[in-house]
């Protein structure tokens, strides 16, 4: 059952041909796999996702890591591509160590503290309680 709400999806990528266009990419999986809110145009909460991406170096044809935080259209206010550059930054370390499920679970957990920011943050300025 689809709850209608933001979401995020993670994604391990071991095909470096994948992320050719990265963006690209995390539309067809937000699309496919319906991650965020399906809003009406002009709700400031449509499409209210994030889809995680990682290819580790050692599937990856250039030898290097890489590690996206892509967002929908309802999640670029609050997670912008500088400060998802900062989570995958802060999680370098576990992916060098090729420790990539701590990896994943700190970038999932700092993305998903940035999603629980924004709903107190609205929950706040509509006077409500949850």
């Amino acid at each position: 059952t689809r709850l209608g709400g933001p979401g995020v999806a993670v994604l391990p990528v071991r095909a470096r041909h994948l992320l050719r266009c990265p963006p690209a990419l995390a539309l067809t999986i937000g699309r496919t796999w319906k991650v965020g809110k399906i809003g009406n145009p002009g709700d400031p909460t449509r499409n209210a996702g994030a889809v995680i991406l990682l290819v580790p170096k050692e599937t990856n044809s250039e030898g290097r890591g890489r590690c996206f935080v892509l967002t929908g259209q309802g999640t670029e206010g609050f997670i912008t591509d500088a400060t998802a550059g900062e989570i995958c930054r802060e999680a370098t370390p576990s992916f060098a160590s090729r420790d990539y499920a701590s990896g994943l679970e700190l970038v999932t957990l700092r993305t998903a503290q940035r999603f629980a920011t924004e709903v107190l943050a609205l929950i706040a300025r509509i006077g409500g309680t949850s």
